[in-house]
């Protein structure tokens, strides 16, 4: 089987204030869901920019979903 299609991806973007990705300080809530979607054994990626928005995908593996 295909990799690809044994995972489940999802995407949730905005169009607000973004915030600077390259900041080592996080706030609770990226901890929060890079946690949780490490526990099931997937993961995250967080892409935004100040002024233009944020984008968040996640992957997990199709027998954890």
């Amino acid at each position: 089987a295909s990799p690809l299609r044994d995972v489940y991806k999802r995407q949730v973007s905005d169009n607000g204030k973004g915030f600077d990705t390259s900041r080592q300080r996080r706030g609770i809530g990226l901890k929060n869901i890079t946690s949780r979607v490490k526990d099931l054994k997937g993961s995250v990626v967080f892409e935004s920019k100040s002024g233009k928005g944020t984008t968040v995908r996640v992957f997990l593996p199709q027998e954890r979903v």
